[in-house]
Protein backbone atom coordinates (compact mmCIF):
# COMPACT_ATOMS: atom_id res chain seq x y z
CA UNK A 1 0.00 0.00 0.00
CA UNK A 2 2.49 2.62 -1.13
CA UNK A 3 3.38 5.45 -0.73
CA UNK A 4 5.09 5.64 2.66
CA UNK A 5 7.23 8.26 4.37
CA UNK A 6 10.56 7.20 5.85
CA UNK A 7 11.79 9.46 8.67
CA UNK A 8 14.84 9.63 10.87
CA UNK A 9 13.87 8.88 14.47
CA UNK A 10 15.59 12.03 15.78
CA UNK A 11 16.30 15.64 14.71
CA UNK A 12 13.60 15.78 12.06
CA UNK A 13 11.74 19.09 11.60
CA UNK A 14 10.35 21.30 8.81
CA UNK A 15 10.52 18.39 6.38
CA UNK A 16 14.14 17.57 7.18
CA UNK A 17 15.04 13.92 7.67
CA UNK A 18 12.10 12.49 5.74
CA UNK A 19 11.51 11.19 2.22
CA UNK A 20 8.36 9.99 0.44
CA UNK A 21 8.89 6.55 -1.11
CA UNK A 22 6.62 4.94 -3.70
CA UNK A 23 8.18 1.47 -3.95
CA UNK A 24 10.75 -0.84 -2.38
CA UNK A 25 13.66 0.43 -4.51
CA UNK A 26 12.96 4.02 -3.47
CA UNK A 27 12.83 2.88 0.15
CA UNK A 28 16.30 1.32 -0.08
CA UNK A 29 17.67 4.43 -1.80
CA UNK A 30 16.12 6.72 0.84
CA UNK A 31 17.53 4.57 3.64
CA UNK A 32 21.03 5.08 2.24
CA UNK A 33 20.52 8.80 1.62
CA UNK A 34 19.31 9.62 5.13
CA UNK A 35 22.42 8.06 6.70
CA UNK A 36 20.89 7.08 10.01
CA UNK A 37 20.60 3.82 11.92
CA UNK A 38 17.06 4.28 13.22
CA UNK A 39 13.98 5.16 11.20
CA UNK A 40 10.23 5.44 11.39
CA UNK A 41 8.18 4.24 8.42
CA UNK A 42 4.67 5.68 8.15
CA UNK A 43 1.87 5.26 5.64
CA UNK A 44 1.38 8.55 3.76
CA UNK A 45 -1.86 10.17 4.88
CA UNK A 46 -4.49 11.28 2.36
CA UNK A 47 -4.41 14.73 3.88
CA UNK A 48 -7.32 17.16 3.92
CA UNK A 49 -5.75 19.65 6.31
CA UNK A 50 -3.42 20.09 9.27
CA UNK A 51 -4.46 21.89 12.43
CA UNK A 52 -2.82 22.75 15.75
CA UNK A 53 -4.23 22.75 19.24
CA UNK A 54 -2.27 24.83 21.75
CA UNK A 55 -3.26 24.21 25.35
CA UNK A 56 -2.20 25.46 28.77
CA UNK A 57 -2.12 22.70 31.40
CA UNK A 58 -1.98 23.49 35.11
CA UNK A 59 -2.79 20.84 37.72
CA UNK A 60 -6.31 19.60 36.86
CA UNK A 61 -7.18 22.53 34.62
CA UNK A 62 -6.65 22.79 30.85
CA UNK A 63 -7.16 25.96 28.83
CA UNK A 64 -7.64 25.37 25.10
CA UNK A 65 -6.59 28.15 22.74
CA UNK A 66 -8.48 28.48 19.44
CA UNK A 67 -7.43 25.83 16.91
CA UNK A 68 -5.31 27.04 13.99
CA UNK A 69 -5.35 25.70 10.44
CA UNK A 70 -1.84 25.37 9.02
CA UNK A 71 -0.67 25.81 5.44
CA UNK A 72 2.81 24.59 4.47
CA UNK A 73 5.12 25.40 1.58
CA UNK A 74 8.09 23.08 0.99
CA UNK A 75 7.32 21.30 4.29
CA UNK A 76 7.72 24.52 6.30
CA UNK A 77 4.80 26.28 7.97
CA UNK A 78 3.85 29.23 5.75
CA UNK A 79 0.79 30.47 7.59
CA UNK A 80 -1.76 29.72 10.27
CA UNK A 81 -5.40 30.77 10.00
CA UNK A 82 -7.60 31.10 13.07
CA UNK A 83 -10.24 29.90 13.60
CA UNK A 84 -9.65 26.68 11.70
CA UNK A 85 -12.32 25.68 9.21
CA UNK A 86 -13.41 22.48 10.96
CA UNK A 87 -16.73 21.23 12.29
CA UNK A 88 -17.79 21.03 15.92
CA UNK A 89 -17.34 17.25 16.08
CA UNK A 90 -13.71 17.51 14.92
CA UNK A 91 -13.10 20.32 17.41
CA UNK A 92 -14.37 18.20 20.30
CA UNK A 93 -12.35 15.16 19.19
CA UNK A 94 -9.20 17.27 19.03
CA UNK A 95 -9.79 18.64 22.53
CA UNK A 96 -10.48 15.15 23.90
CA UNK A 97 -7.28 13.73 22.39
CA UNK A 98 -5.29 16.72 23.67
CA UNK A 99 -6.69 16.17 27.16
CA UNK A 100 -5.78 12.45 27.09
CA UNK A 101 -2.20 13.22 26.03
CA UNK A 102 -1.79 15.86 28.74
CA UNK A 103 -3.15 13.50 31.40
CA UNK A 104 -1.01 10.54 30.28
CA UNK A 105 2.13 12.71 30.32
CA UNK A 106 1.15 14.37 33.61
CA UNK A 107 2.07 17.53 31.72
CA UNK A 108 2.27 21.06 33.10
CA UNK A 109 2.81 24.11 30.90
CA UNK A 110 2.08 25.07 27.31
CA UNK A 111 1.82 22.24 24.81
CA UNK A 112 1.04 22.18 21.10
CA UNK A 113 -0.33 19.12 19.35
CA UNK A 114 -0.46 19.04 15.56
CA UNK A 115 -3.21 16.96 13.99
CA UNK A 116 -3.82 15.61 10.52
CA UNK A 117 -7.41 15.44 9.29
CA UNK A 118 -7.56 12.98 6.43
CA UNK A 119 -9.97 12.81 3.49
CA UNK A 120 -12.29 10.58 5.56
CA UNK A 121 -12.31 13.04 8.50
CA UNK A 122 -10.19 10.77 10.68
CA UNK A 123 -8.11 12.75 13.17
CA UNK A 124 -4.49 11.67 13.63
CA UNK A 125 -1.83 13.05 15.96
CA UNK A 126 1.12 14.27 13.90
CA UNK A 127 3.44 15.96 16.37
CA UNK A 128 3.61 16.82 20.05
CA UNK A 129 5.59 19.95 20.96
CA UNK A 130 6.03 20.39 24.74
CA UNK A 131 6.51 24.16 24.47
CA UNK A 132 5.18 27.33 22.89
CA UNK A 133 4.82 26.75 19.16
CA UNK A 134 5.09 28.60 15.86
CA UNK A 135 1.46 27.88 15.00
CA UNK A 136 0.41 29.60 18.24
CA UNK A 137 2.19 32.89 17.54
CA UNK A 138 -1.07 34.40 16.29
CA UNK A 139 -2.20 34.45 19.94
CA UNK A 140 0.12 37.37 20.79
CA UNK A 141 -2.38 39.78 19.21
CA UNK A 142 -5.25 37.44 18.40
CA UNK A 143 -6.11 36.15 21.89
CA UNK A 144 -6.99 37.75 25.19
CA UNK A 145 -4.08 35.78 26.71
CA UNK A 146 -1.24 34.57 24.48
CA UNK A 147 0.54 31.22 24.66
CA UNK A 148 3.59 33.03 26.08
CA UNK A 149 1.58 34.71 28.85
CA UNK A 150 0.08 31.35 29.75
CA UNK A 151 3.55 29.79 29.97
CA UNK A 152 4.80 32.55 32.28
CA UNK A 153 1.73 32.27 34.50
CA UNK A 154 2.04 28.49 34.81
CA UNK A 155 5.76 28.43 35.68
CA UNK A 156 5.01 31.19 38.20
CA UNK A 157 2.37 28.93 39.78
CA UNK A 158 -0.45 31.24 38.76
CA UNK A 159 -3.73 29.63 37.80
CA UNK A 160 -4.35 30.05 34.04
CA UNK A 161 -7.35 32.05 32.84
CA UNK A 162 -9.53 31.33 29.85
CA UNK A 163 -8.09 32.60 26.56
CA UNK A 164 -10.59 33.85 23.97
CA UNK A 165 -10.11 34.82 20.33
CA UNK A 166 -10.31 38.60 20.00
CA UNK A 167 -10.51 38.51 16.21
CA UNK A 168 -9.99 36.14 13.28
CA UNK A 169 -6.22 36.07 12.71
CA UNK A 170 -3.67 35.09 10.08
CA UNK A 171 0.02 34.58 10.87
CA UNK A 172 2.62 34.27 8.09
CA UNK A 173 6.22 33.22 8.74
CA UNK A 174 9.11 35.32 7.42
CA UNK A 175 11.86 32.98 6.26
CA UNK A 176 15.49 33.82 5.59
CA UNK A 177 14.75 33.60 1.86
CA UNK A 178 13.33 37.15 2.10
CA UNK A 179 16.82 38.41 2.98
CA UNK A 180 18.41 36.61 0.02
CA UNK A 181 19.20 39.74 -2.01
CA UNK A 182 18.61 42.52 0.51
CA UNK A 183 16.77 43.17 3.75
CA UNK A 184 12.98 43.44 3.37
CA UNK A 185 11.55 46.95 3.64
CA UNK A 186 9.16 46.92 6.56
CA UNK A 187 8.60 50.70 6.46
CA UNK A 188 5.90 50.43 3.78
CA UNK A 189 3.97 47.72 5.59
CA UNK A 190 0.27 48.32 6.21
CA UNK A 191 -0.29 49.73 9.70
CA UNK A 192 -2.75 46.92 10.43
CA UNK A 193 0.09 44.39 10.20
CA UNK A 194 1.88 43.30 13.38
CA UNK A 195 5.56 42.58 12.69
CA UNK A 196 7.72 40.33 14.88
CA UNK A 197 11.43 39.90 14.10
CA UNK A 198 13.48 37.42 16.12
CA UNK A 199 16.84 39.24 15.85
CA UNK A 200 18.62 36.19 14.49
CA UNK A 201 22.03 37.21 13.18
CA UNK A 202 22.29 35.11 10.02
CA UNK A 203 19.39 34.77 7.57
CA UNK A 204 19.32 31.35 5.93
CA UNK A 205 16.92 29.85 3.41
CA UNK A 206 14.14 28.11 5.28
CA UNK A 207 15.12 29.67 8.62
CA UNK A 208 12.32 31.41 10.49
CA UNK A 209 13.44 35.01 11.00
CA UNK A 210 10.12 36.41 12.17
CA UNK A 211 6.43 36.56 11.38
CA UNK A 212 3.59 38.93 10.62
CA UNK A 213 0.05 38.77 11.97
CA UNK A 214 -3.12 40.38 10.64
CA UNK A 215 -6.42 40.62 12.50
CA UNK A 216 -9.76 41.33 10.84
CA UNK A 217 -13.43 40.73 11.56
CA UNK A 218 -13.45 38.58 8.42
CA UNK A 219 -10.92 35.74 8.18
CA UNK A 220 -10.75 35.87 4.38
CA UNK A 221 -10.02 39.61 4.51
CA UNK A 222 -7.29 39.00 7.08
CA UNK A 223 -5.81 36.34 4.82
CA UNK A 224 -5.91 38.61 1.76
CA UNK A 225 -4.20 41.48 3.60
CA UNK A 226 -1.55 39.18 5.09
CA UNK A 227 -0.71 37.62 1.72
CA UNK A 228 -0.60 41.02 -0.02
CA UNK A 229 1.77 42.42 2.60
CA UNK A 230 3.90 39.28 2.47
CA UNK A 231 4.25 39.62 -1.31
CA UNK A 232 5.39 43.24 -0.87
CA UNK A 233 8.22 41.96 1.33
CA UNK A 234 9.21 39.18 -1.07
Amino acid sequence: NWPYIIKTSTFGYDGKGQIIVNNYNELIAAHSKLKSDNFVLEKKVELKKEVSQVAAAYDDEIIYLPISENIHINNILHKSLVPADINEDSTEQIKDITKKIIRELNYKGIICIEFFIDMYDNILVNEIAPRTHNSGHYSIEGCSISQFEHQVKIISNQKPENSTLKSPSVMINLLGDLWDKSSPNFDDTNKSVFIHLYNKTTPKKGRKMGHITVLNKNLQSANNIAEEEFKKLS
